[in-house]
């Protein structure tokens, strides 16, 4: 009887941590997707990572930082992405 509850209990921990790591797995599924939108456009548009920081007046670091998601951009530095890149926030960010 003992083992038939700790089997349950063990089966309800296993459950639960995997139903966490599929979370996290979707999870670093999108911010992947999100960072990879700004790369590809960049590149859509020939821009080098340099170049894009230029144009924005950004430092080289900024710009690698956001596709390397390590920061999100404020307001204004999305928006002078977009310009830069021609296009709509929701296509990039």
């Amino acid at each position: 009887m003992v083992f038939k509850i700790l089997d349950g209990i063990l089966n309800t921990i296993y459950n639960q941590n995997t139903n966490t790591r599929n979370e996290v797995k979707l999870v670093n599924e999108a911010l992947t997707r999100k960072r990879e939108k700004l790369r590809d456009r960049r590149l859509e548009k020939g821009f080098t990572q340099a170049k894009l920081a230029d144009k924005v007046g950004v430092s080289l670091e900024q710009i690698k930082s956001l596709e390397y998601g390590r920061v999100n951009p404020s307001f204004v530095l999305m928006l002078n992405i977009c310009s830069v890149l021609n296009s709509r926030p929701e296509e990039i960010f």
